[in-house]
């Protein structure tokens, strides 16, 4: 055999046997994000239909003492062949009350699962979340809110809200406030919110060398103020009397309705509302993005003759 044909046949050799030893290594290697959630869905009751669960009243708000039960359904690709599932029920505390668990053979990539909760007049009212576990891997979170139950209708203070009703009304409350110097120019842009007839909040630097302010409310027309009612520097918040009745504002709580240990949640993001990113919708992309708390290097305080601190 010529010195050239062996010397090919080698490196063939040498090919096929690297090539063989990569294939093996990566069949050794467990695939990453090993099931994928395609869809959750919640409701209180729900029938089985050619091998699949449906559920007939899909929701996401329970009522304590009427509804009997909560059932989440999900729906995952992943690997064939048997699985164990479980499903870790959380209150609104973020404790495990509840752990259900069931074991199923895929014959398919795409496969489901459901699991129960039975409710009671007892239930806590909040956020509960069910998450999904197949094989001791996470395989989904879905949550639902409870409300309705004795305890929580009891206790003193507002009604529970859920996430998109908190939004929605924080949404419908608030304004923007351009900042105007003395030259007329507009100098800045933030965000403030009405708390009462005629009273704004808004941050002390959306006032910090302003002459004048404009606000713009969300039907697109304007008014205008140089009224300070109040205002706090170091806590970073400044009240303005405005001529305008709005329909919608937030209202203060009662000092006794939140304790030590209530679970609350705050935007601590303060953007400036005039790079390209503001002006496109995408605050949380803000060039100016600063963090409630950490503290920026202040000016001092300087409003022109015309901006009335203490306006009655």
């Amino acid at each position: 055999m010529p010195t050239y044909v062996r010397a090919c046949a080698k490196l063939l050799a040498l090919f096929l046997l690297v090539l063989g030893s990569a294939l093996g290594s990566a069949q050794s290697v467990p695939p990453m994000n090993s099931y994928r959630v395609l869809r959750s869905v919640s409701g209180s009751t729900g029938h089985e239909d050619s091998g699949r669960y449906i559920i007939d009243d899909p929701r996401s708000v329970f009522i304590a003492g009427k509804d009997a039960k909560v059932t989440v359904y999900f729906e995952w690709e992943g690997r064939t062949g048997p699985h164990h599932f479980e499903g870790l029920w959380k209150s609104p505390e973020g404790k495990i009350v509840l752990i259900s668990d069931f074991r199923y053979e895929a014959k398919t990539a795409q496969f489901s699962g459901y699991w129960s909760m039975l409710l009671s007049e007892a239930t806590p009212s909040g956020e509960w979340n069910l998450e999904a576990r197949i094989d001791g891997e996470p395989a989904g979170t879905h949550s639902f809110v409870i409300s309705g139950s004795p305890l929580s209708a009891s206790a003193s203070g507002p009604p529970l809200l859920s996430s998109a009703d908190i939004y929605q009304k924080a949404f419908d409350t608030t304004v923007t406030i351009e900042k105007i110097d003395a030259n007329g120019t507009p100098a800045g842009r933030a965000s403030g919110f009405w708390i009462g007839e005629g009273r704004l909040l808004t941050a002390f630097s959306a006032i910090d060398g302003a002459s004048t302010l404009r606000i713009l409310l969300r039907d697109g027309s304007q008014l205008t103020t140089d009224q300070v009612l109040a205002w706090d520097r170091w806590q970073d918040w400044a009240l303005l009397k405005v001529g305008h009745n709005p329909k919608v504002w937030l209202k203060r709580s009662f000092a006794a309705s939140v304790k030590v240990g209530d679970r609350c949640s705050v935007e601590p993001y303060i953007n400036c509302g005039t790079c390209i990113a503001c002006r496109r919708g995408r605050v949380n992309c803000c060039a100016k993005l600063s963090v409630m708390g950490k503290r920026r290097a202040m000016s001092p305080f300087r409003p022109s003759p015309s901006l009335t601190p203490g306006g009655a």
